[in-house]
């Protein structure tokens, strides 16, 4: 993911960026979705650009659904962290680029439970402010998801261009999540777009083996966690489903 300009002089700007984006082994495929244009930060039509770049990729190179790594810098970085979150269960890997999970974002954050997180950042980026990296990283810290975290000191917004070697190589052995033991998932209603005159509908109400959330009405989120009894392994022995307060409510 990236910021997306079709016929812009900036395409020419990934040269800086050509060693991260094809220096994987042969039997790897990069793919740069680019989003129906720039600075809609993944959001309606741009998520689902990436969503149909996804589809046509596979539907024409055929890889290995269990190790499709979604990453992004910048614009895609941001677009990595919500992507991850609203479609957990598509990747093997999510590794935002100096990025920062947005405040939107944020309560979505445990839908990471089974998506493992590898971040990088710039101390020195003027773009994406040190303290907002480490915001998002302290936050996956207290929710207790599996992230790894590289804040690089002397660097600023091309600091992707420096974390060959322990953040990328290693990124096709890793291997998607598909049947959980548990699984936490929240649903924000204000991202949902249905939209008839153009046909374009994106409702976040499944992951894993869940589906068919619905969230209560006038309610802000609404969350699923919930574990199989069927599973050896399981992090709880309950399921719980609740909501947020109503919007504009007090406390």
């Amino acid at each position: 993911l990236g910021t997306g300009r079709v016929l812009s002089e900036e395409i020419g700007a990934l040269e800086m960026y050509v060693r991260d984006g094809t220096d994987f082994p042969p039997h790897n495929l990069t793919v740069w979705p680019l989003a129906r244009g720039a600075g809609l930060f993944y959001e309606g039509i741009a998520e689902q650009d990436v969503l149909a770049v996804l589809a046509d990729a596979s539907l024409r190179f055929q890889p290995d659904p269990d190790r499709i790594i979604l990453s992004g810098a910048s614009m895609g970085g941001i677009g990595t962290f919500r992507m991850g979150a609203l479609y957990p269960d598509l990747w093997s890997v999510a590794v935002p680029i100096i990025g920062y999970a947005r405040p939107a974002v944020e309560p979505l954050l445990t839908n990471y439970e089974n998506l493992e997180i590898l971040q990088l950042n710039g101390a020195l980026d003027p773009l994406i402010p040190i303290d907002r990296a480490q915001g998002t990283t302290d936050l996956l810290d207290t929710l207790g998801l599996r992230f790894q975290a590289w804040m690089l000191d002397n660097r600023g917004h091309e600091a992707g261009g420096y974390a060959y070697d322990c953040v990328y190589r290693d990124l096709p052995n890793r291997v998607r999540v598909l049947n959980p033991a548990r699984v936490r998932y929240t649903v924000d209603p204000a991202m949902t777009v249905i939209d008839p005159e153009t046909g374009l509908e994106l409702v976040h109400d499944r992951a894993y083996w869940v589906s068919g959330i619905v969230v209560a009405d006038q309610a802000i989120h609404g969350t699923v966690d919930a574990s199989s009894l069927a599973l050896e392994q399981r992090g709880v022995d309950q399921v719980l489903v609740a909501s947020g307060p109503a919007r504009g409510a007090q406390g």
